[in-house]
């Protein structure tokens, strides 16, 4: 039998096994949602770790304020004289 004396407390391992059982069974939803918390929180922490690498290999894309003010200078530059425009 495996047991182990922590804090005063035996306890064996097929006992410690039993208890999270136990508080799945009796609150379903909770540990639903834990479960999926930490889930949500794992593959954020990973994104994370994998995407800050790969931030500085892409360049980032233009705004769209950043395309239309392009769009325009482009505009306005087609319409004047060249003499206005240095």
């Amino acid at each position: 039998m495996n047991t182990s004396r922590m804090g005063g407390v035996s306890c064996s391992l097929p006992d410690s096994l039993k208890q999270p059982t136990e508080m799945v069974k009796e609150y379903p939803v909770s540990s639903v949602m834990v479960a999926f918390g930490i889930g949500i929180g794992v593959g954020v922490l990973l994104g994370q770790a994998l995407a800050a690498p790969l931030a500085s290999w892409v360049e980032p894309e233009p705004s769209m304020a950043q395309r239309v003010g392009r769009q325009v200078l482009e505009a306005v530059r087609g319409v004047m004289p060249a003499s206005m425009s240095r």
